[in-house]
């Protein structure tokens, strides 16, 4: 999985920045960035955490170069997003069937309760920062110090996600 260093690295620089200032906008504007970070950090977790199972190079499940790339072009590359049920899942049941996801997904009950409603918390977050500005906006949005405690407990549960995913 993505390491979490270099995100937690920059939501703490975003979060001093935040700190380090009384201006309200300039405040909004750091709290959009972390968050469109973590957005980012996510999708692209969520792809690799797929990716390194699929082609672990100590016991790869996909070998035929056409499978790898049917994977990565058609299931990957074409999922945006970061929910669990409407983007990652799908990607799971590609990768591992139906079957696979269900013994994974009774594997991980409390992760799985704990990611979705992060998930579902930063998504509706990201669409509003996504369609509003900052000049003149009543909007407020979570602290990038709130954000970089979000990523905390999302990583714990992607790590165990991972860590089953593994054993199936």
């Amino acid at each position: 999985m993505n390491s979490k260093q270099d995100i937690e690295s920059l939501l703490q620089k975003i979060s001093d920045l935040y700190d380090a200032t009384t201006d309200v906008k300039e405040q909004k504007l750091y709290s959009k960035i972390a968050l469109l970070e973590l957005c980012g950090w996510l999708e692209v977790t969520l792809d690799e955490i797929v990716k390194n199972y699929a082609l672990s190079t100590t016991v790869p499940k996909l070998t035929n170069p056409k499978n790898i790339k049917y994977l990565e072009e058609n299931v990957i590359e074409k999922t945006y997003g970061f929910k669990y049920d409407k983007n990652f899942r799908p990607i799971l049941i590609h990768t591992i069937g139906i079957i696979g996801v269900e013994k994974l997904e009774n594997q991980c009950v409390a992760e799985l309760q704990s990611l979705k409603s992060e998930l579902g918390t930063i998504e509706t977050a990201r669409g509003v920062a996504a369609h509003t500005t900052i000049a003149g906006a009543t909007q407020t949005y979570e602290s990038p110090s709130v954000i970089k405690a979000k990523l905390g407990k999302i990583y714990l549960a992607l790590e165990k996600i991972e860590q089953n995913l593994g054993q199936i």
